[in-house]
């Protein structure tokens, strides 16, 4: 089965749910919904994996001192404050309202010094070139996490196209 095809097939699962989302930035802002799940980035429209710029997630299980695991609720809407491997940049500038990647220093906190700068990512994408699809996923789904989804989702786009989405750098 191809990647499109797989994708759209666990989208319908999601969307039966009422656990998918599409979000789409209107009037150069993007409102992120407040839950955590799994979410892809895609440019212009998502009929071609060619199109897939990034799968990420949030929210993630976690073992903490006293030997009990639970679920951080990492959102959706924190992704606006990352800024390796890729930033949505609200920033004034050349590259306001972008999603950028390729980030130029592979240090962390040299990135964060530069994520402003034009030079700071190779690069760019407009936010209205922008479709954002989210999988709705909490501690309390009944077969998934965040993690399992992002895992399947890349390595069914590694095993059909022998490379990663664009902004990811790793599986």
């Amino acid at each position: 089965m191809s990647f499109i095809k797989f994708y759209n097939s666990l989208r319908e699962e999601f969307l039966r749910c009422n656990s998918f989302l599409e979000v789409r930035p209107l009037n150069n802002t993007i409102d992120w919904p407040a839950v955590s799940g799994v979410y892809l980035v895609w440019n212009e429209n998502t009929a071609s994996e060619r199109n897939l710029i990034y799968i990420g997630m949030t929210g993630t299980f976690r073992r903490i001192a006293n030997g009990t695991v639970e679920f951080n609720n990492g959102l959706l809407n924190d992704r606006p404050e990352r800024w390796t491997p890729y930033r949505f940049s609200e920033q004034q500038g050349n590259f306001q309202f972008h999603f950028r990647y390729g980030p130029f220093s592979n240090n962390t906190s040299e990135q964060y010094q530069i994520r402003n700068e034009d030079h700071a990512y190779t690069h760019s994408i407009p936010y209205n070139n922008l479709i954002i699809h989210c999988f709705v996923i909490d501690s309390t789904h009944p077969t998934h996490t965040p993690k399992s989804i992002e895992s399947l989702l890349i390595t069914k786009y590694i095993k059909e196209t022998g490379t990663l989405p664009a902004a990811n750098n790793s599986l």
